[in-house]
This record gives C-alpha cells, structure tokens and sequence, in this order.
C-alpha cells in the first residue's frame, strides 16, 4: 500500500553538504552543555555512566517562552536522539532537560534512577489555560 511507511526510512543514512570537520566542535560544545559543570545548561539531562551531548533553548514567544532541549547519546555511538518542545513553559534547561533525562534513562538503561524526578515532572501542569485565545 502507498500509506505504509517504506522500513529504510529511519535506518537510511542521509548526508549534508556541510563539511565533516565542523561536527566534532558541535558535538564537544553539545557534550558540555551536559556534562561541562556549574555553568552548563543542560546538566538536568546527565545521565550517570552515558556521554550525553545535548542544547538547551528557549524559544521567545509574545505571551510566555517555550521550552526546548535536542540531545542524542551516548556521544560515539547514538542510540537515541530527542527533540523536548514544551509550549509555554519556560527555560530549555529547567522543563525540557529534566523530561529528557527520564526518557534518555529509560531507553538506553530501563531504568528510573530517579523515582522523585517522575514523580516531580508528573506533577507539573504545563497547560496553562491563561494562555489560550
């Protein structure tokens, strides 16, 4: 059938015309942004035992900023790779990291390290229906 998806779609490898040598920079300041210490944006998302290499963003928005966090891992051999995009939530690397680490920690370990961050994250309201037109 022409509605079915053709299964080399996500296993194709696809290429860029942008030269090779600028993606290790990437990768170094994705790393850091993770794993880089008191100053880094995204280190909610650190997940222990894994290079995660990740962005935080928030997105500026007339009434409240979405949040955002791209991120894939483990750094030299990916497994995984999220987009996080929460409307009108704030701060990339205060909502959208911390949901990341939850996915990033189940996926590649099947496991919740940590149980009070679920129970954190499952309590937040991100719907906020002052926003609304």
């Amino acid at each position: 059938s022409d509605t079915l998806i053709n299964q080399n779609t996500f296993t194709q490898r696809h290429y860029t015309s942008v030269d090779s040598s600028y993606f290790e920079p990437v990768i170094e300041g994705m790393y850091l942004a993770v794993n880089g210490g008191a100053y880094s944006t995204a280190w909610r998302a650190k997940v222990s035992g894994i290079d995660v290499c990740g962005k935080t963003g928030t997105a500026q928005n007339p009434r409240k900023d979405h949040a955002v966090f791209i991120c894939f891992a483990p750094r030299n051999d990916p497994k995984i790779a999220l987009a996080v995009y929460l409307e009108n939530a704030g701060f990339g690397g205060t909502w959208a990291a911390p949901i990341a680490f939850l996915m990033l920690e189940k996926y590649l370990t099947n496991t919740c390290s940590r149980p009070d961050l679920l129970e954190q994250v499952n309590s937040w309201n991100l719907i906020d229906n002052s926003n609304r037109r």
